[in-house]
């Protein structure tokens, strides 16, 4: 995925989270824009998540994970599509 679709969204993001942004197949045109909606909300998750693992807070990493599993799901299995 293009670190472009970044832009306007998320000001001077984590470099590991453009990586693996990058490392996502582009989405379909028609997408994007929910793509870009759930950006927001994956960057927090990533930080959050990164902040626990430095903390080594395990019940934490956990319970971030859980929520981001849900939010996926909630994403009307758009993650599926790829």
């Amino acid at each position: 995925m293009q670190k472009e679709i970044l832009d306007g969204i998320i000001d001077n993001p984590d470099p590991k989270f453009v990586l693996i942004l990058e490392s996502l197949p582009q989405p379909k045109d028609a997408d994007i824009e929910k793509v870009r909606q759930a950006l927001p909300q994956m960057y927090d998750f990533f930080i959050r998540k990164k902040n626990a693992f430095k903390k080594r807070d395990l019940k934490e990493f956990e319970k971030i994970l859980e929520q981001e599993v849900d939010f996926v799901r909630g994403l009307d299995e758009f993650a599926f599509n790829y």
